[in-house]
């Protein structure tokens, strides 16, 4: 049962940008580069052919380690209050990335790049995966150390925006 407490949940997965396609280029690259140089140095210059067996076991495990980061999806949850951002590295690893106290937040709207920079804003952290459009919101926080602001840029749907409404109603613009 729920007791009164606020949960939603909501996952995107990035559709492909120019970052991810490079870094998928790049990997391509290295992978065969280090096969051509493990063949050479074993194959040819030491001709121990045996060492070749070795190869494909190599490639899978460097492969299965690198190739999740090409695939991430963006975790965007609010529970009890509490937002929390986390990027899903190939269905298998998850890193927080951003979480905060939503009744800190000093504003939650839709997010409008130029009014963020025109205000006090320290730091701004982009976390959406399209970048524009209107699922895209904003929350400003307050850095407690120093008095100034700092602003997180994410993904929602309409039961987010709802979970937002009423974790922190005051804030929402």
């Amino acid at each position: 049962m729920n007791d009164g407490k606020i949960f939603c949940e909501y996952t995107v997965r990035v559709k492909s940008k120019a970052r991810l396609n490079i870094l998928r280029i790049v990997l391509a690259a290295a992978y065969t580069l280090i096969t051509l140089a493990y063949v050479v140095f074993f194959y040819v210059m030491m001709r121990q052919w045996q060492l070749l067996l070795l190869l494909p076991f190599i490639m899978y495990a460097l492969i299965s380690l690198t190739w999740r980061f090409t695939m991430p999806e963006y975790e965007y949850s609010v529970e009890a209050g509490v937002l929390t951002i986390a990027v899903i590295y190939g269905g298998r690893t998850r890193r927080v990335r951003f979480t905060a106290e939503l009744s800190e937040a000093t504003r939650i709207s839709k997010c409008d790049r130029r009014a963020l920079e025109s205000r006090d804003i320290v730091s701004i952290k982009d976390l959406s995966v399209s970048g524009d459009g209107d699922s895209v919101w904003c929350a400003v926080f307050p850095d407690k150390s120093s008095g100034k602001k700092n602003a997180v840029i994410f993904e929602t749907n309409e039961a987010l925006q709802r979970a937002l409404r009423l974790s922190n109603p005051s804030a929402m613009a």
